[in-house]
């Protein structure tokens, strides 16, 4: 015997869920009893592809399922996240590869230096713009320290682009989650 359903939207997830409570006896359960954990049915309604589903104790089942839309780019806003990603991603590549090649011919002859090989120069540099450092010291010539801060301008600005993507990306998925929910746009 069915005593209470209650539905509520969940604003932290793309699912609306529904939680309904059965007993098995027919006297009507009082409001705030304590009822078995078995009592207790959750099922989640997703609202992309329409359909009832089991919904876990997992948290990062929502992230998840997030990043999998943003690479099938299934709405604009996954869409736009995943062209930022990608372009930052490919601009970083070729930047990285291109700066390597600089750094190990400004260093390659300089007296004093770490970088000798093209692996040194790659590697130096990835973490360079990694914004993490390595345990290459700092070029010596002065071309390729002056090098070295056009690095570290690329690196501090690709991690401001990527903080600035997802916080847009986070602030319209809340709009289009709150309109998915109770069909009001937000201005």
């Amino acid at each position: 015997m069915l005593t209470r359903v209650t539905t509520k939207a969940t604003s932290a997830r793309t699912a609306i869920t529904i939680t309904i409570v059965a007993t098995i006896s027919p006297k009507p359960v009082p409001m705030g009893a304590r009822l078995p954990e078995t009592a207790l049915l959750n099922h989640s309604y997703d609202c992309h592809r329409g359909h009832t589903r089991r919904v876990a104790d997992k948290p990062m089942r929502g992230a998840v399922a997030e990043a999998r839309r943003v690479v099938r780019g299934e709405t604009p806003v996954h869409l736009h996240l995943r062209q930022r990603l990608v372009a930052v991603a490919t601009f970083v590549v070729v930047f990285d590869v291109f700066s390597s090649i600089v750094i190990f011919f400004l260093e390659r002859n300089a007296a004093g230096t770490k970088i000798h090989t093209v692996f040194d120069a790659v590697f130096w540099t990835t973490t360079q713009l990694l914004t993490v450092s390595s345990q290459l010291p700092n070029p010596v010539s002065t071309a390729a320290r002056v090098y070295d801060f056009l690095l570290q301008a690329v690196a501090i600005s690709v991690v401001a682009t990527l903080a600035g993507s997802f916080g847009s990306f986070f602030n319209h998925r809340s709009i289009q989650r709150h309109f998915e929910e109770t069909g009001e746009k937000l201005v």
